[in-house]
């Protein structure tokens, strides 16, 4: 049966509403602050008129395999239209957010590692891509106690790497990814293109390619919500130089997150990396989605804001306060999806447009 004219406007508007929050649950690099120097702002999507060293996408949406040709640099990623110079041992000081517009709303995540890394270009960068691309890995960052380090991000602060200090000067590509682990695996690859200068020798030899990256999609450190404490990074890769290391952060200022959130424990052990493992059993590529099980727990996210006024939005909102509130991270967290559900209307419309939304992004955040 054809849905008349009006079943199809609630649809169609139910679905206006839930679509910016759908959105604003992905992101992108939209700026980099060199230390001591100046700050680049990237390209706002679809906008690619920028002068920024950022590469620039197509959308905010991760990649949900290694072997993705995306992996590369994201989304349809085209090169940057500037190569600003870079000393050696230099910290950029990495934002994310939402990238449709100027600043955006805050990355959304908490769960899974942070992994930058870069690669020598052959003359200029513009001309790199999958096939002559060879990335050494510079850092990597897990978190501490039940904290991500993602969760920085989170928060609206950025995450700091720093080049090796002795590294040979030259074109170079900077590929910071994040693992979104909170729902399967979701990769953000990002990358910009720098000129750095110095006298160093580095040039390491140690590298891998992207696609794939050599993540070994079986391995418990990119299952979903995997435990914090004792983590081990994907990849055959260690850092080199002296801009390797993990800068934890102190723990998030969750906006609607219960008073009772336990505090970040003592410091975990030294992580390692993951040795490749065979497929699991069923019980093992299924690992629970409860953070509490897992000893990672989330934070919750700021209410989404619907585009205009909706009726019964307040009540929503009051809603969502209370779902947070009385949530003890004992049981799956949904506050988020039943808020989405909320703002889309009546229980009917509510049922129809989760279809809606679900058909249209596949899986939101």
């Amino acid at each position: 049966m054809v849905p008349s004219f009006t079943s199809r406007s609630v649809l169609a508007a139910a679905a206006a509403l839930v679509l910016p929050a759908v959105v604003n649950a992905h992101g992108i690099v939209t700026k980099i602050a060199v230390s001591g120097g100046q700050t680049y702002t990237g390209p706002i999507i679809p906008d690619s008129s920028d002068n920024s060293p950022i590469w620039h996408v197509i959308n905010n949406s991760p990649e949900t395999s290694a072997s993705d040709p995306n992996m590369f640099c994201g989304q349809g990623a085209t090169p940057g239209s500037q190569t600003p110079e870079i000393a050696a041992g230099s910290t950029l000081d990495i934002s994310w957010a939402s990238g449709y517009s100027s600043p955006g709303s805050n990355w959304p995540h908490v769960v899974g590692p942070v992994m930058t890394y870069m690669a020598k270009c052959d003359g200029d960068c513009a001309s790199m891509n999958s096939g002559n691309s060879k990335f050494f890995l510079i850092d990597e960052k897990s978190g501490s106690g039940k904290t991500w380090d993602q969760a920085k991000l989170h928060d609206g602060q950025p995450l700091s790497v720093t080049i090796p200090a002795d590294l040979a000067p030259g074109n170079y590509l900077v590929r910071h990814e994040i693992i979104a682990l909170h729902n399967g695996r979701e990769y953000y690859p990002s990358c910009s293109q720098w000129k750095v200068t110095g006298s160093g020798s580095l040039n390491p030899t140690d590298t891998v390619s992207f696609p794939n990256g050599g993540y070994d999609e079986a391995s418990p450190s990119l299952q979903t919500y995997p435990p914090l404490d004792g983590y081990k990074f994907p990849g055959p890769l260690t850092p080199v130089g002296s801009g390797s290391g993990s800068n934890t952060p102190s723990p998030p200022a969750s906006p609607a997150a219960p008073s009772s959130q336990p505090a970040p424990a003592s410091s975990p052990a030294p992580s390692s990396k993951s040795t490749p493992a065979a497929s699991p059993s069923p019980s093992a590529s299924a690992p629970s989605q409860n953070p509490a099980d897992t000893g990672a727990a989330p934070s919750a996210p700021a209410a989404p804001s619907p585009s205009g006024s909706t009726a019964g939005s307040t009540d929503c909102s009051a809603a969502w306060t209370s779902c947070n509130a009385g949530w003890t991270g004992k049981d799956k967290y949904t506050c988020q999806t039943e808020y989405v559900a909320c703002i889309a209307g009546s229980p009917k419309t509510r049922r129809n447009t989760h279809r809606v939304v679900r058909g249209v992004t596949n899986s939101s955040a």
